[in-house]
């Protein structure tokens, strides 16, 4: 997992899958870079995921913001028909805050 958290670049969460393939938790990539500080080697993505919590590809910005503060991470995958499909997070919502602010209107 480590490996995988040194090249997301864009991406803060990973999905930790059981062994049929359906998503089990996420794993805020935060808390792996702290791990590996620290030297907690023996640590597993059990040890440090939460469930596997996402939104819909239509949630508002208001309702990814709640979950967010629900769930107490920085993004959360973006789920259709059952398939992770992106993310969104506190980048897109201060992208979207910002051009509303900017009077934009519509936010892409």
């Amino acid at each position: 997992m480590l490996a995988l958290a040194r090249e997301a670049r864009l991406q803060k969460v990973l999905p930790v899958l059981g062994g049929d393939g359906n998503p089990r938790g996420l794993v805020d990539l935060a808390m792996l870079h702290l791990l590996a500080a620290d030297n907690l080697g023996w640590a597993n993505a059990h040890d440090v995921m939460i469930r596997f919590t996402f939104v819909e590809p239509g949630a508002t910005l208001a309702a990814v913001s709640r979950r967010l503060l629900e769930v107490g991470l920085s993004q959360l995958p973006v789920v259709e028909k059952g398939e992770v499909v992106g993310y969104v997070g506190e980048t897109e919502l201060a992208r979207a805050h910002a051009l509303l602010s900017a009077g934009a209107g519509a936010v892409a």
